[in-house]
Order: C-alpha cells, then sequence, then structure tokens
C-alpha cells in the first residue's frame, strides 16, 4: 500500500477504531472470527496538511 505523506490510515474492527498502540497479536485474540480470520477494514484520510 502506497499511502502519500500528508495521509493516515485508521484500522476498524466491527466499527471500532483500533487504538494504534495495539498489538496484532491482541487484536487478534480479541476481535478473530470463528474461521480464525481477522477482518480489517481500513480508511485513508488527509491529516497532516494539504
Amino acid at each position: 500500500m502506497k499511502l502519500s505523506p500528508e495521509k493516515a490510515i485508521f484500522l476498524f474492527i466491527d466499527g471500532k477504531l483500533l487504538h494504534s498502540n495495539s498489538s496484532i497479536h491482541e487484536v487478534y485474540h480479541l476481535y478473530r472470527e470463528r474461521d480464525g480470520f481477522l477482518y480489517v477494514k481500513y480508511s485513508e484520510e488527509n491529516v497532516f496538511g494539504n
């Protein structure tokens, strides 16, 4: 994924924004589905100017 310097990426699981200090290991064990997959939605937004 290519992200320009003025953009940030936001990760969501079950419609909730993930904290940037959460580890993938922790998030996986909290939110994985019965099939063993972790479903994550993402969004990018201009947050650093321009």
